[in-house]
């Protein structure tokens, strides 16, 4: 796993690359910034490295979430060193990406997973 993730000094945007036998699987990027954005028009956006398929919105309590076919994105108010506001993204590889499969997994995964990762930030 390649990680460049630094918690305790975060940078503008970083990735963490899950391999599964040897292949990208997940990809999980790792983004701070100053204002606050719309993981809709990120996952809509050809420009985005965040791009998802076919993304709608989902209600998770203290975020703005997003779940498509490929992958999922939230955000939340987070006050560090490095911006206002956190945003992490979820993305498949390697999915059929007409395939709606891993849409509930990937719901599931980021309830789980962006909380806990929210608390580890020292949001102030």
């Amino acid at each position: 796993m390649d990680d460049d993730v630094e918690r305790g000094n975060p940078r503008p945007s970083a990735w963490c690359v899950v391999y599964a036998n040897g292949e990208e699987a997940i990809g999980l990027r790792y983004a701070w910034h100053s204002d606050r954005v719309d993981p809709l028009e990120i996952a809509n956006s050809p420009s985005s490295v965040s791009q998802l398929e076919l993304p709608q919105r989902v209600a998770f309590p203290g975020a703005r979430s997003v779940v498509g076919n490929t992958g999922v994105i939230s955000t939340t108010s987070c006050k560090t060193s490095a911006g206002s506001y956190f945003t992490l993204s979820v993305l498949l590889e390697g999915v059929n990406v007409t395939a709606d499969a891993h849409r509930s997994s990937l719901e599931q995964f980021m309830r789980a997973y962006f909380p806990a990762t929210v608390k580890t930030l020292g949001c102030g």
